[in-house]
C-alpha cells in the first residue's frame, strides 16, 4: 500500500506540506528510511542517505503513526 498527504497536491492549500523521507514497513518487523528520490539526482548526484532497521518495535510506532494520519485524512491510499 503506498498513500500521500493531500495537501501536498492540493490548490486550495496556502502551505503544501511534504513528507521528503521515504518510508517502507516489512513484515510489521524491518523500516526501510531513506531520503532519496527516484530521480537523475537522487539516484545520481544528491549525496542521500537511507537506513535499513529490523525492529519490531519501530515498524509498529510507524505502522500506527501512519495509521493515525490515514484516520485524520492526513494520508490518502495512492493505490
Amino acid at each position: 500500500e503506498v498513500y500521500y498527504d493531500p495537501r501536498s497536491v492540493a490548490d486550495d492549500e496556502p502551505v503544501r506540506s511534504s513528507l521528503h523521507a521515504k518510508c517502507v514497513v516489512v513484515d510489521a518487523e524491518r523500516v526501510f528510511v531513506s531520503s532519496a528520490n527516484f530521480t537523475e539526482a537522487g539516484q545520481q548526484r544528491n549525496i542521500e542517505v537511507g537506513l535499513n532497521i529490523h525492529s519490531e518495535w519501530l515498524a509498529k510506532r510507524l505502522i500506527r503513526h501512519f495509521n493515525l494520519l490515514h484516520e485524520h485524512g492526513l494520508a490518502e491510499r495512492a493505490f
